[in-house]
């Protein structure tokens, strides 16, 4: 082997060495995500790859919950919003459409009186009392 050569070989095995079968840098963090159901602090904590309100769970976007969004216009102020909210009845927060904490934010964000479960829903969503089937102790 040439001189020049030695130092480049090496340079590809400890390459290979340390990206070897089954590793990457996004592989890291996906070891230590939790599953749905669990504590987290942020979207990459959760296997799921999305943390709604401190706890991971599924993104359901078919009803908006976990989809991608933009906070805007509050929609209790501005009703001509409401056609660019992908959301439905959750609040949009950190670019994702994530449960509501309290009927404060949905009175503030949606016009909407109660934060609440609604069976058959994911997480907690803004509306009114006639779809509430528990409240938030907040």
């Amino acid at each position: 082997m040439t001189p020049g050569l030695f130092p480049l070989a090496i340079a590809v095995v400890l390459v290979c060495a340390c990206h070897g079968p089954g590793t990457s840098s996004a592989g890291a963090g996906a070891d230590r995500a939790v599953a749905a159901g669990n504590s987290c602090a942020v979207d990459a904590d959760c296997r799921t790859g999305f943390c709604d309100r401190a706890q991971c769970a599924s993104p359901q976007p078919d009803h908006g919950y976990g989809r991608d969004c933009v906070r805007g216009a509050s929609l209790a102020m501005d009703p001509d919003a409401a056609k660019l909210y992908v959301c439905g009845a959750y609040v949009c927060r950190d670019g994702r459409c994530r449960s509501c904490v309290g009927d404060q934010e949905c009175q503030s964000d949606l016009g909407a009186p109660r934060c609440a479960t609604l069976e058959g829903r994911p997480g907690r969503r803004c509306g009114a009392d006639a779809h509430e089937t528990s409240r938030p102790s907040r």
